[in-house]
């Protein structure tokens, strides 16, 4: 699995790494056997909130600050 985002700054890029990261987790969670149109049987807001919840980790300053941010 490749996760891209765009790079803009160090802070941002942390940020926008950790949300695709989120989308990658929620794509490993659907079998790569399943047909086409059962992949993806969740709203993209449902599927949004494990981005969001990855995203919002690097706002968390006690998280921050065990990465050594």
């Amino acid at each position: 699995m490749r996760v891209l985002y765009k790079s803009e700054s160090p802070y941002f890029d942390l940020q926008g790494c950790y949300h695709e990261m989120g989308h990658a987790v929620h794509a490993s969670s659907i079998s790569p056997q399943a047909e086409y149109w059962d992949r993806y049987g969740f709203s993209m807001g449902v599927a949004e909130i494990f981005s969001i919840f990855l995203e919002r980790l690097t706002k968390n300053r006690k998280y921050l600050s065990l990465l050594g941010v």
